[in-house]
């Protein structure tokens, strides 16, 4: 199953749109539907790779991006200048009942699959990049909050949850 966009991935898709990308090497980590790699192409990024665990994501993204399916950075050779990453954040008791759990799943806790994202992201990215991810107000987030310095760089409220999107350096 590929997430289908939603309200997270269209605050995300709106940031980007507000960067100039001239230049710049991006990757969008768990591209599914190929909507925050679109927009980085939109926004003037020279190179635009777009990474998978599912392969069936490689049908969604356009023929101007490089598709890798890996398993987070298990497949990328590269450095970038912007990493993204809508992960899956939703704790495991929040997701009962919803369809395609893989793509909603974050982990126990619902960020397990943020940590481990960036855990490894730092390796792939160039001097002076920035990663740009997303948090759940329904997640324990307080290890990435002491581990990682962040920057909550938009904020969109929902009726059971508030969406937080962070930009972090190297």
């Amino acid at each position: 199953m590929i997430y289908e966009p939603r309200e997270d991935s269209y605050l995300f898709k709106q940031y980007i749109e507000g960067l100039n990308l001239e230049g710049k090497k991006c990757l969008d980590m768990g591209t599914g539907s190929g909507i925050l790699a679109e927009a980085m192409l939109e926004s003037g990024a020279e190179k635009v790779s777009a990474a998978d665990i599912n392969p069936e994501a490689s049908e969604k993204v356009s023929e101007k991006v490089k598709f890798v399916e890996s398993d987070l950075f298990e497949r990328i050779d590269s450095d970038y200048d912007l990493i993204v990453f809508n992960p899956p954040y939703l704790p495991e008791d929040r997701d009962e009942g919803l369809e395609g759990k893989e793509a909603w799943r974050g982990g126990v806790e619902g960020t397990e699959v943020t940590e481990r994202f960036l855990d490894q992201a730092f390796e792939h990215l160039n001097g002076g990049g920035v990663i740009v991810t997303m948090l759940s107000s329904l997640a324990e987030f307080g290890e990435i909050e002491q581990k990682f310095d962040f920057e909550v760089v938009e904020e969109l409220n929902l009726w059971f949850e508030r969406l937080y999107l962070i930009k972090l350096k190297e």
